[in-house]
């Protein structure tokens, strides 16, 4: 079976949300020092994709977006190991 995925990402109070159009799939990273942190997750058993699918392609365009808004840029040094 293959669908087409509708991904939705949009940015509130210095964070971005990404949805799956026709789930209730929702991630939430808030903005911080080291780039993008995860804040909120809510998963649906019935949506076409597993939730770690789900997430990893969230994630990209949530990277993709903040990189956009200036708040992660490709030359920035990686934050030391504590």
């Amino acid at each position: 079976m293959t669908e087409s995925l509708k991904f939705r990402v949009e940015t509130a109070d210095e964070g971005v949300v990404v949805t799956l159009d026709g789930t209730k799939c929702m991630v939430r990273y808030v903005k911080a020092d080291t780039g993008l942190n995860l804040f909120h997750v809510r998963g649906d058993e019935r949506a076409p994709i597993h939730d770690i699918h789900f997430l990893a392609r969230a994630r990209q365009l949530a990277n993709a977006k903040a990189k956009e808004l200036g708040w992660i840029r490709d030359d920035a040094p990686l934050p030391l190991p504590a």
